[in-house]
């Protein structure tokens, strides 16, 4: 960008000027273009479908205007063509810059989140709180709250896509988990489940922190409530809905909640700029074919710990399965992993019909290298290198025989299982992307309306299956349509990266990625909001 004398920075001002008068009168067309798309989807007359027509032509030439106004402010600047993809994207992408891949979200480059949620959660948790009966606040608090590998597993954890399965389907209600972690992380308490309040955590202070926004949108309180008295398997999606709603009102839209009728009936109703809906839609983290997976792994586990501990065999053993993990020999596997022990050299790795293996043998105590919580990341990574901010397997099993202590500098007797599983069908499977839950939210929207989907998905595989998601999603939406009788002027992706930090500190990462159809334009995105959870 060039540096301007007075000559260009008064011809900058009246291109700023024009381009403001250029924006309010799209914006003003922007809003007879959604009254003659509703009465054509309610009336599809052919006088109807001339006025709406003739409205969007008008559209078109006063965006035309608009980009040819931006396009002069370009030229006086003498804008980079880096310069000019970087300020194309911000609007697009929701992220500036992008970052599409997954190995730009990690720990280095973005800064970690943890000792800010824990301030904001200090200071706002107890609102929250004041909101509920006192005989439910007092149930949940009474509620038994224990990590992970203490519920029954006999200090077995399991990892996969970054959660533990206990953590994401606890046995009592999803808001008792809620307020149960934000509580034991408050105190410092010993049974604080860093797997479960990596995600909770960061969301719950959030939202306390904008109760004074949500208080000012018609409906909030009652979705609020709903946190509660309504189904724990509604909980994570209801909050999701909350935080874009209050994200959309500090942004200075005017937002109302829907209730549901027989109808579409989508999420939010937004009033300006233009009347338009909104629909959130949030994905679970696990699919039922992850969870088969895992079973399986938990399995194979079970059975090589239980030998492994027999002969006294300690160490990390590493699996690269090529066949699914239904198709795997569970015996054969646990014989061929044991025998590893006799290989002579331990970096070897030795090749079966069902894929790959190696083992690396540790001690029966192992140096942690300082105190920290019972598996913490740090532990996790010192004594099965296991990296929690940017995992390079599948999925880890482990047990030490001191899983009962809390707080540990030492590991007795570890034995854990890095797996990754490449088979055809399971990257396949793996690899799913937001499309069906997009597709749910773009259904949702009634006839003749603007709407904007928010779409959500936790994320958290490997680089390889991350990416290769975020890349076939955008290839899919290049081939999508969507019903001729609504408008989405623009979809918003979000992919969450909770995970605990070092010593179990809750972290979180939300990356947005918009996606903006030909009929669509720039100005709207920013609009809205691109992150709800963090700034």
């Amino acid at each position: 960008m060039k540096s301007l004398n007075d000559d260009d920075k008064d011809a900058l001002q009246a291109l700023t000027t024009e381009a403001d008068t250029a924006k309010r009168e799209l914006e003003s067309i922007m809003l007879r273009i959604a009254d003659a798309r509703r009465i054509f989807a309610r009336n599809p007359s052919n006088e109807s479908r001339r006025k709406m027509e003739e409205q969007e032509e008008e559209g078109a030439a006063a965006n035309e205007r608009f980009n040819e106004i931006v396009e002069s402010m370009a030229t006086l600047l003498e804008l980079t063509e880096e310069e000019l993809e970087a300020t194309d994207a911000t609007g697009k992408s929701g992220d500036a810059p992008p970052r599409y891949r997954r190995e730009q979200l990690t720990v280095d480059q973005v800064a970690p989140t943890g000792e800010d949620v824990g301030a904001l959660l200090a200071r706002s948790f107890d609102r929250l709180l004041r909101l509920m009966p006192k005989s439910t606040l007092s149930d949940y608090l009474a509620s038994e709250l224990d990590a992970p590998w203490l519920k029954g597993t006999d200090g077995l954890l399991s990892i996969v896509k970054g959660v533990s399965p206990e953590s994401e389907y606890p046995q009592k209600h999803r808001f008792a988990q809620c307020v149960g972690e934000c509580r034991a992380w408050l105190t410092n308490a010993p049974s604080y489940d860093m797997f479960a309040g990596a995600s909770l955590i960061p969301q719950i202070a959030r939202l306390a922190e904008r109760l004074d926004v949500l208080s000012e949108i018609p409906g909030a309180m009652k979705r609020i409530r709903s946190l509660w008295q309504g189904p724990s398997r509604d909980v994570d999606s209801t909050m999701f809905e909350l935080l874009v709603a209050a994200g959309c009102a500090a942004k200075g839209r005017s937002v109302e909640f829907l209730e549901p009728s027989g109808e579409k009936t989508p999420d939010l109703r937004c009033h300006d700029p233009y009347p338009l809906v909104i629909e959130c839609k949030r994905k679970r983290v696990l699919t039922e074919y992850e969870l088969i997976e895992e079973r399986a792994m938990r399995e194979l586990f079970d059975k090589l710990d239980a030998r492994a501990r027999e002969a006294g065999m300690w160490g990390t053993f590493s699996l690269h399965l090529s066949v699914e993990s239904r198709a795997a020999p569970v015996d054969e596997i646990v014989t061929c992993l044991l025998q590893m022990r006799f290989a002579g050299d331990s970096s070897g790795r030795a090749i079966y019909s069902w894929g790959t293996a190696t083992y690396a043998e540790s001690a029966r105590l192992v140096n942690i290298g300082g105190q920290t919580r019972m598996y913490s990341p740090m532990m996790l990574n010192a004594v099965f290198d296991w990296n929690s901010d940017l995992a390079e397997w599948d999925g880890l099993v482990c047990r030490v025989g001191n899983y009962e202590e809390s707080v540990v500098d030492m590991a007795e007797e570890p034995v854990g299982l890095l797996w990754t599983n490449s088979s055809e069908q399971a990257i396949k499977k793996r690899s799913w992307g937001p499309m069906s839950t997009l597709r749910e939210a773009v259904e949702q929207i009634p006839p003749g309306e603007f709407g904007i989907p928010y779409v959500a998905y936790q994320e958290g595989a490997r680089s390889a299956i991350a990416d290769m998601r975020t890349f076939n999603f955008a290839e899919w939406l290049k081939e999508s349509s969507h019903p001729a009788n609504i408008r989405v002027p623009f979809a918003r992706i979000f992919r969450l990266y909770p995970r605990p930090l070092e010593h179990g500190a809750p972290d979180f990462i939300e990356s947005s990625m918009s996606f903006i159809p030909d009929y669509g334009d720039n100005i709207l995105p920013g609009l809205f909001p691109s992150t709800v959870i963090v700034h």
